[in-house]
């Protein structure tokens, strides 16, 4: 057996690295697990189907290289991150999480349950990370470079700027919004019938609901979980429970 990971950039803890092999933490009998990770992919762009920008044709060839038949679906955190500020700060929303989020997991999952039609074919679910953005100065930082990135006009960037400074999203509200956006994504999976598994209670801080433990924060500016042994170990263990869970149960 062989378990086919596919998603955006936190993908990558799925990887079988070396030093998980060196330690130990691989058995020949279990099954091997790859990764198939894209930067910057949402699940926005993979429901759009063949009109998304690159993920789900990305997606589309790598499936055709692999022709996989366990597979990890892994996208997510993009749209709660980055996406969910931008719609709020460049495109000036008013819509809540819920109203903004679910529609976009209920149609990713079922792009999935479209292309996933072979009935051999078995499918999983991980959901999103708790987040690493855990200081105010850096939420600033990173939501301002992320979502004006693409935006030219200077007046158009000091207006997000004056959105951002006249409608605050504290760290508090950042962990909240994680967690919402987490349950919104188990409840769209779970509700279409697939297995849904997260690693939210092994990497969470206790105390602070949404925010990554700060034994697993980068000492960089990184939206990602730091890449160690032990991160590794917990991806890889949790897919294969999941796998278990969905081909025997």
């Amino acid at each position: 057996m062989e378990i086919f990971c596919y998603g955006d950039s936190h993908t990558k803890y799925f990887g079988q690295s070396t030093m998980i092999r060196w330690s130990g933490y691989v058995d020949v009998a279990e099954p091997k697990v790859s990764e198939r990770s894209m930067i910057a992919a949402s699940a926005k762009g993979f429901a759009n189907g063949a009109a998304s920008r690159f993920a789900f044709r990305k997606f589309q060839r790598l499936i055709a290289e692999d022709d996989p038949i366990f597979i990890c679906m892994n996208f997510g955190l993009v749209d709660a991150d980055a996406g969910l500020y931008f719609r709020k700060y460049v495109k000036d929303t008013k819509q809540s999480v819920e109203a903004d989020l679910a529609p976009t997991y209920r149609a990713y999952v079922a792009r999935v349950k479209e292309t996933m039609s072979d009935p051999d074919q078995h499918v999983v679910f991980k959901g999103l990370n708790p987040t690493t953005i855990t200081a105010q100065d850096y939420f600033n930082s990173y939501v301002f470079r992320n979502i004006t990135k693409r935006i030219s006009q200077e007046d158009q960037r000091l207006g997000v700027a004056d959105r951002m400074r006249d409608i605050p999203t504290t760290i508090a509200e950042h962990a909240a919004n994680n967690c919402e956006a987490a349950e919104i994504l188990r409840d769209a999976v779970e509700s279409a019938g697939y297995e849904y598994f997260d690693l939210r209670a092994e990497l969470s801080d206790p105390e602070f609901p949404g925010l990554a433990a700060r034994q697993f924060l980068p000492a960089q500016h990184d939206n990602h979980v730091v890449d160690s042994l032990d991160v590794r170990v917990h991806h890889r263990r949790a897919v294969i429970a999941a796998m278990k869970r969905a081909t025997e149960g």
